[in-house]
Order: C-alpha cells, then sequence, then structure tokens
C-alpha cells in the first residue's frame, strides 16, 4: 500500500493498539476501507453496503477485508449486533458516519448511528481523514499522495455524558465530524 499510492500517516501514535475502537473517518472513494484499514496496525472490520455482496468477485474481496453487510436505509439490527460483536471482542470498526461517499470531497453531515453505536459499545472513536483517495487507481501514475490522519480518541467517558437517545446521537455525530473537520483543516493549512 505504501509503495503503490506513496501513503503517508498523520498521527499515527494517537491510534490505541488493543481493545474495541471505531474508526470514524470520511468517504471519498471505493478504496477508503482498506486504505484507512492498513494505516491502522492492527485487524479491523468495516461496514459496506450490503449491496456490493451481490457480485461474487466483489464479495469475495470485501469478505477478506472483514466487511459486515448493512442494509443502509432501514434498522439493520442483524449488523449492529455484528458491530457490537466485533467491538466486544477488541477489534477496530471502521465506519463512515455521513454514510455514503462524498462526491464533492466536503464533509457532509454525520448520521446518528455511530452516535448509538458508541453509546451501546462504550469504546473509544477515532477519528480520521483520508485525503487525495478520490481516483486510487491512478495515484501511482500521479503525482497525488495519499494521506491518512488521526486525531485523538474520543474517550467513553466523554460519550457517556450525551443522552442516550436520538438528540444524543446526532450530537456525537455531530462531535465525530466536527473532529474530522479539524484534521481535514489541518491538512489543508
Amino acid at each position: 500500500m505504501v509503495l503503490y499510492c506513496r501513503r503517508k500517516i498523520f498521527g499515527a501514535d494517537n491510534i490505541p493498539s488493543e481493545g474495541g475502537l471505531i474508526i470514524a473517518s470520511n468517504h471519498i472513494a471505493g478504496g477508503d476501507p482498506p486504505f484507512v484499514g492498513s494505516s491502522l496496525g492492527r485487524e479491523v472490520y468495516y461496514m459496506a453496503k450490503k449491496e456490493l455482496f451481490k457480485n461474487i468477485f466483489l464479495r469475495a474481496l470485501i469478505n477478506s477485508l472483514n466487511a459486515i453487510p448493512v442494509n443502509r436505509g432501514v434498522f439493520d439490527r442483524g449488523a449492529l449486533t455484528a458491530a457490537e460483536t466485533v467491538l466486544e471482542n477488541g477489534y477496530g470498526l471502521i465506519l463512515f458516519p455521513e454514510g455514503t461517499r462524498s462526491k464533492t470531497g466536503q464533509l457532509g453531515k454525520g448520521k446518528p448511528g455511530i452516535g448509538m453505536l458508541a453509546r451501546k459499545a462504550m469504546v473509544p472513536i477515532l477519528p480520521a481523514y483520508i485525503e487525495n483517495s478520490k481516483g486510487f487507481l491512478s495515484i501511482p501514475f500521479s503525482r497525488r499522495r495519499l494521506s491518512v490522519s488521526f486525531g485523538k480518541p474520543l474517550d467513553p467517558e466523554k460519550l457517556a455524558a450525551f443522552s442516550d437517545d436520538k438528540d444524543g446521537y446526532r450530537e456525537i455525530a455531530g462531535l465525530v465530524m466536527e473532529e474530522i473537520g479539524k484534521l481535514k483543516r489541518a491538512r489543508e493549512a
């Protein structure tokens, strides 16, 4: 991965080496899950929309990357239970709080699902910002350099201060997107 995209990692010292962890990143390209995941130095899982599992070749690839299928647009109890199990077993779980890829690269609004999962699992949330992954197949032939930045983890005790309801989940999602925004601004400075 490092050779392919000349990847640079910022804030690696912020990554907890063990224990359940939600990694919350922006999402701009299909290659983001393995780019972020391979930057962590530990085993991780991630949520992937159920439609991706229909293609036999893609299914084999994303299964090898520890993907958990999620039915978007509805409350998917099976995906939530699988995510909780991953976190309880001490693994990392990559989530894209915006729920979809950004076509413009601008950060969108976080969905409350990340807040709900964070309150249920009571694990830290590690904010991440990925840059220059759009058009990832052309990275080796361009002057672009892919980078992944990690911020300080949000402590579960801080997250417990938010109410355990939709309003609290939205507030947690907003806080997470704010932290990702700080990482983005630091890279643009």
